[in-house]
């Protein structure tokens, strides 16, 4: 049942995350590329954030504790960034923020890019219970 659950949140995370590059707002690549100015919108900024979200709480639970996420984006957005963050944290009270850093195209070598590393508190015992939580969920559901 272990193993199914974490297939199932792996093939969810995967399929959002092709979404995600595919529809991402992308605005680090302006210069590079003229559709992404095109295709940008304050709706999409929502629609982006919101996938992005889905996409982090799938990849949490699949973490064991000292597991890390690294999320990076190449937006500008406060909503795809930053507030994608605290709606994780607050969400996943076992995760620590260990770093955070916006890399702007003044400044750095690069188009501008958004980087945190996540890193997920616990032991291996309290991990094991808490899939066989969601493995009640699933077989409720």
């Amino acid at each position: 049942m272990r193993t199914a659950l974490c297939l199932l949140h792996i093939s969810r995370a995967f399929l959002m995350l092709y979404r995600w590059m595919h529809l991402a707002q992308r605005e680090g690549m302006f210069r590079k590329l003229p559709e992404a100015i095109e295709q940008w919108s304050v709706e999409n900024v929502a629609i982006c954030a919101a996938r992005q979200k889905e996409i982090l709480d799938n990849a949490a639970v699949m973490l064991k504790p000292g597991g890390v996420i690294v999320y990076s984006t190449c937006t500008f957005s406060k909503e795809e960034n930053e507030d994608v963050i605290e709606y994780f944290l607050e969400r996943h009270p076992d995760f620590t923020l260990e770093e955070m850093e916006r890399f702007w195209p003044h400044k750095v070598d690069g188009e501008g890019h958004f980087v945190a590393k996540l890193v997920r508190r616990g032991s291996v015992n309290e991990f094991d219970a808490l899939v066989m939580m969601y493995a009640r969920i699933a077989v409720i559901k």
